[in-house]
């Protein structure tokens, strides 16, 4: 029979006649177990061995049975079982139990008699010297101090070290977060929910649909008359729908100077114009930019899970290229809303074996022609294709950029061969050759920095954070392999500086602040990912998340109204103009589309009486046909306009040379002269009127 664990009869008799006290290990372990432990043991012992016959009083039994994790204080975990019944009496197991049933006692020995000793009136005092309720008393060793009672201890007796303590903390933390947690779509959990409004999925549309509501409200707070861009888009989006409907000659060739397809954008553009106005134009934007973010959210979402599309429709929704884009009547918007589209199907059919990434080819060549210059993030898309196929199959992933390449060049060829050799003139113009400024690239680089400086540097911490990943990890849609991850990265925080390198070089930082936004899309998902990292699985650093969605709020709310409101108020010089116009009259306005655009429809002011700062040609009176600052200073002095108005915003220098031949003029006199609150500061609106 196996003596491990029981001590025999012989050897407990001795120590319980020896003096000696047992030793610390013997104490130890006897103050550890719960009461009753010791005997349930002892049966457990001899059901070890049934062969065995041999009767060993459970009161000399020492088992050192596996013990139950010690407890821990209330805050950290439930409350000890309680030592006292509850009648008020020892909940103690006797000591002096019987032997089990089915054993036989040992030959030569008698069982042991019941105790017939009359008991105490409060109760059996417990064997082995155990007080109710107390810990055991050794022979005159007393049990720990009472602060030691409420010390957690290990498994092994060991006291726990602060760490312990603070993990038991973050458990208790833990079971809070999993209350309120996301879950994947993908996730098992996810999968198991029921369909209703409590699931996963209604708190994640909520919260998109909370975060697409601050955008629209930010956005719409942006107010002001009509950018001279919004007017030439809309006015030609008129003339277009009249040539498709009625046959009409626009009069003007549009593909020849403009930096988007005529017609794809302004007919639309014009339609809502119709209905609504200006508000509805700039309302069709607005939902543009809210299917970009969401849209985002969908994209990083299978790349880098909920949370992280979470942040990233945060951070993109309230930068200051969306909010300013978002409330713009320009091509700006569904551009960048159809270079969201193609990217969300090459990511949502990545792991998919038949063709379907192809539908991408359509939205891809769509936003090359509504703006041209969406072409320089094209090829992010068809890279991305492959990167996020990769870790479903890599063989066949290699196929998908160049399948993607050889549709959107069919595509965009047979559109450049309907749009005629206008459309060449147009892209190089406003594109490939167009004129370089004057603007340095430290200039540059800094007006970018400011629009998307702070969600940029978030993207490249995301950056870091994907490229050192370990091979296995949560995200599917991500290689194990850290080459490609590393390209991944590289792609779309590379992809974020590649508007402001192209106008550095091209020396000019006009529309900047539009054309960093569609790089901004890209790099987002990497921003979004970079600020769960930063925030912690915990939220262990939420205050710094919090900061970092603050700061990009107030810069993008602030620098979104400024660039409002860069420009002058046009509405009061036009309804000046309105108040001296005369019948076939000429009127010289230096934002000649606003004038075009808030006039259309007037009889007494037909676009071809209206003429802008930009261009003029003017036959003297020698027959000698001259152009620039020259000739608007000789169409004065001839009284050629009727009405001239100018507020050194539009064209600079030649309003200044305008200004000047007015002064210089007696047949004109200054009729009003407006005050209009800019964000650089007081302008004013000059309007003169022919004696």
């Amino acid at each position: 029979m196996s003596d491990e664990g029981i001590e025999t009869e012989s050897s407990a008799e001795t120590r319980l006649m020896s003096p000696a006290q047992p030793s610390l290990r013997d104490r130890f372990a006897e103050w550890m177990d719960e009461p009753g432990d010791e005997a349930g043991a002892g049966t457990g012992a001899l059901d070890a061995d049934p062969d065995s016959t041999q009767v060993i009083p459970a009161a000399v039994a020492v088992i050192h049975p596996q013990r139950e994790p010690i407890p821990v204080p209330p805050e950290f975990a439930s409350p000890p079982r309680s030592a006292t019944a509850a009648n008020g009496s020892a909940d103690v197991e006797a000591e002096t139990a019987q032997p089990a049933a089915g054993t036989q006692p040992a030959t030569g020995e008698q069982p042991a008699a019941p105790d017939t000793r009359p008991q105490a009136p409060g109760g059996a005092k417990p064997a082995g010297g155990k007080q109710p309720g107390g810990k055991p008393d050794d022979g005159g060793f007393h049990g720990p101090p009472r602060w030691q009672d409420h010390v957690p201890f290990d498994e092994t007796g060991v006291l726990m070290r602060p760490e312990s303590l603070r993990a038991k903390a973050m458990h208790a933390e833990t079971e809070l977060i999993s209350a309120i947690k996301i879950e994947d779509d993908d996730s098992e959990a996810a999968k198991s929910q029921r369909p209703g409004f409590w699931t996963g999925a209604w708190p994640r549309r909520a919260l998109v649909g909370s975060i697409m509501a601050v955008q629209a409200v930010l956005s719409l707070r942006n107010n002001n008359s009509p950018f001279v861009d919004e007017s030439l888009y809309l006015y030609s989006g008129h003339l277009e729908l009249a040539h498709m409907l009625h046959g009409t000659s626009t009069g003007i060739d549009f593909w020849s100077y403009f930096s988007g397809a005529p017609v794809l954008y302004p007919p639309l553009g014009a339609l809502a114009d119709q209905i609504g106005g200006i508000f509805a134009a700039r309302l069709l934007s607005l939902l543009f930019m809210l299917a970009t973010t969401g849209l985002l959210y969908l994209i990083t979402r299978r790349l880098f899970g909920t949370r992280a599309g979470l942040c990233a429709a945060a951070l993109f929704s309230c930068t200051e290229p969306t909010l300013f884009l978002g409330g713009l009547a320009t091509y700006d918007a569904p551009a960048l809303f159809l270079l969201a589209l193609a990217t969300f199907l090459v990511v949502r059919f990545a792991a998919s074996n038949y063709p379907f990434y192809l539908l991408a080819v359509f939205p891809a060549a769509l936003a090359v022609g509504t703006k041209y210059v969406s072409l320089l993030f094209v090829p992010t898309i068809f890279v991305l294709a492959f990167l996020a196929a990769a870790p479903y199959s890599r063989a066949w992933a290699v196929i998908r950029p160049i399948a993607l390449s050889l549709g959107t060049a069919c595509v965009l060829y047979t559109g450049y061969r309907l749009a005629g050799t206008s459309a060449a003139a147009g892209i190089s113009a406003t594109t490939t050759n167009r004129a370089h400024g004057t603007d340095t690239l430290t200039l540059v680089m800094k007006q970018a920095g400011q629009y998307i400086g702070v969600v940029f540097v978030i993207a490249l911490i995301g950056a870091v954070f994907v490229v050192r990943l370990p091979r296995r990890h949560a995200h599917p849609a991500v290689s194990p392999d850290r080459w490609q991850r590393t390209a991944l990265a590289v792609l779309l925080a590379g992809t974020a500086l590649l508007a402001p390198l192209y106008q550095a070089h091209l020396h000019t930082a006009v529309s900047l602040q539009k054309h960093v936004g569609f790089g901004l899309f890209f790099a987002a998902p990497l921003a979004g990912y970079g600020l769960v990292r930063i925030v912690g699985p915990h939220f262990h650093r939420v205050q710094l998340g919090i900061g970092v969605l603050v700061l990009t709020f107030a810069l993008g709310m602030g620098q979104s109204l400024s660039m409002f409101h860069s420009w002058t108020n046009s509405y009061a010089a036009v309804a000046a103009l309105v108040k001296y116009q005369k019948p076939g009259a000429h009127y010289l306005f230096a934002d000649g589309p606003n004038a075009i655009y808030l006039l259309r429809g007037d009889p007494y002011a037909e676009p071809s009486q209206i003429t802008d700062a930009f261009s003029f040609g003017w036959w003297d009176e020698q027959g000698k046909y001259i152009t620039g600052d020259a000739a608007y200073a000789d169409a004065i002095q001839a009284g050629y306009f009727q009405v001239v108005s100018y507020d050194f915003s539009a064209n600079p220098g030649a309003e200044q040379a305008i200004a000047q031949a007015l002064y210089n003029s007696p047949i004109y006199r200054l009729a009003a002269k407006i005050y209009t609150p800019t964000s650089g500061g007081p302008a004013w609106s000059y309007v003169w009127v022919r004696k």
